[in-house]
């Protein structure tokens, strides 16, 4: 159910939806693929407002908005990030996030590689 394809495609775009919504016009999102021992690792960068850090521990948790004014007429549930958390780890990986207030946010979602290539 939290596993396979389509489930990996939903974490990335959601984070690359997230990114180009709190991104002001003229900032800028980028992608990044790299690899490390045993893992495969995505990040998406933004220099949105970045997430202050009383809120970084509350992000994956269900219906956790940082922005109190926001609502889901405002567009999205606030399931977002906590799918992105389930799914990556339904998968064995994991998600992390660095964030500077002012300075935008990095989510990078680690995949375990198998000898084969992937087991994803």
């Amino acid at each position: 159910m939290y596993r396979g394809p389509a489930r990996l495609q939903q974490i990335f775009l959601n984070l690359i939806d997230n990114a180009i919504k709190y991104t002001p016009c003229d900032g800028k999102v980028s992608l990044a693929v790299d690899s490390e021992p045993g893992w495969a690792k995505v990040s998406v960068t933004d220099t949105g407002p970045g997430i202050p850090e009383a809120d970084l521990p509350h992000i994956f948790e269900q219906f956790y908005r940082v922005d109190k004014a926001r609502n889901r007429n405002d567009g999205g549930s606030g399931l977002g990030l906590s799918m992105v958390r389930a799914f990556s780890e339904a998968h064995g990986g994991r998600v992390e996030i660095f964030s500077l207030p002012g300075s935008g946010c990095t989510f990078t979602v680690f995949l375990p590689l198998s000898h084969s290539g992937t087991n994803l």
